[in-house]
């Protein structure tokens, strides 16, 4: 006690790793918002950095089915993280539309007169790139 009676004030451990917390979250969320690469301050550890962008190391291939059959397109892609988005093409490749729910490395269409001469490929990205397949075609064969 001092000469007032009061107890003079002590700084304790828990005080001491407060301090370092809000310390450590002002630092880094100066961080966040001051510099331009906001990969390196999201990633510290680098894995944005030391991953690669997909690499499509089988394409799809053109396909022919009577109709009613089922065919698969598939590629083969390496790289970590992968998501698949299949398109579709009716007008020879001038637009493409997503084909819903389809986001594995396979694609299985059953073939029909509605799907004669569409072309098929895959847009494969991760958190490093995104590559498009090569287009395959599905051809209906004709009963004679």
């Amino acid at each position: 006690m001092d000469r007032r009676g009061a107890k003079p004030f002590r700084i304790k451990k828990d005080m001491i790793v407060c301090l370092a917390l809000v310390l450590f979250g002002i630092a880094l969320a100066g961080v966040l918002f001051f510099t331009s690469d906001w990969k390196a301050a999201a990633d510290p550890a680098g894995f944005v950095a030391a991953m690669k962008a997909p690499d499509i190391k089988t394409q799809p291939k053109d396909a022919s089915a009577a109709e009613g059959e089922i065919v698969v397109f598939k590629v083969s892609v390496s790289g970590r993280g992968l998501s698949y988005q299949w398109q579709y093409s009716k007008n020879g490749g001038t637009t493409w539309v997503d084909w819903n729910e389809k986001t594995s490395a396979g694609l299985r269409v059953r073939a029909g007169s509605s799907n004669d001469g569409c072309l098929y490929r895959v847009v494969v990205w991760n958190a490093a790139g995104t590559v498009t397949s090569d287009t395959a075609k599905l051809t209906l064969e004709r009963a004679e």
